[in-house]
């Protein structure tokens, strides 16, 4: 029997999806399994099984325009969460300790190696595979609002293992931005660049924590 192209694109959406939160759930589930090997593991799985379904960007894609549209909205983001730890801070301190367990993945993990999979590995697969391959999918299937709103909705639903609040609404509110940014300038450099600077600054350079 043969199978159409759209039955294998569902079926390639479903195993990517099955990955994703499979391993999600391993690596924010277990405390015993060193979260930052574990991750990088899990990036790179995503990564692999994302270029072998689409090619993530043209050349022509790397603009100065959205190289700088990257580094601006990395900063832009960065600033509304420092804004929101002050907030917790200030009126919801009991929230402190999710923010605070959020630094306690990086164990005794060097900080040069996590810049440089963060930098290398971890941000560029996330936006490969949830917005250039899942993002892409559901905007097909969906329209690309839904597809926004879908792709938002599941990768938030990944951390929610982790019960940590905090940490689930930082992967909504950053998954939502960098849909948005794919969806506009239609294509994932922007987004890479965003959610690769912004994990560097947020997680190594300038802790909120």
């Amino acid at each position: 029997m043969e199978i159409h192209p759209a039955q294998n694109r569902l079926k390639s959406l479903i195993i990517g999806l099955s990955i994703a939160f499979l391993m999600f759930t391993v690596n924010l589930g277990y405390t015993m399994i060193p979260f930052w090997p574990f991750m990088t593991v899990t990036a790179s799985i995503l990564l692999l099984f994302s270029l072998s379904r689409i090619k993530p960007w043209k050349q022509s894609d790397w603009t100065l325009t959205n190289i700088l549209l990257g580094i601006i909205s990395a900063a832009c983001l960065y600033f509304f969460f420092w804004l929101g730890h002050q907030i917790i801070q200030t009126f919801a301190p009991v929230f402190s300790q999710d923010v605070s367990s959020i630094y306690h993945f990086k164990g005794n993990t060097p900080e040069w190696i996590i810049v440089l999979t963060l930098g290398l590995i971890i941000g560029p697969s996330e936006e490969i595979f949830w917005r250039r391959f899942i993002q892409t999918e559901f905007s097909a299937y969906f329209g690309r609002i839904n597809g926004v709103l879908l792709t938002t909705f599941l990768y938030s639903m990944v951390h929610v293992v982790s019960m940590n609040i905090v940490l689930i609404l930082a992967a909504a509110i950053g998954g939502l931005m960098w849909g948005i940014m794919y969806t506009w300038r239609r294509t994932v450099v922007v987004a890479l660049i965003s959610h690769t600077v912004w994990d560097i600054a947020i997680f190594s350079v300038w802790p909120l924590f």
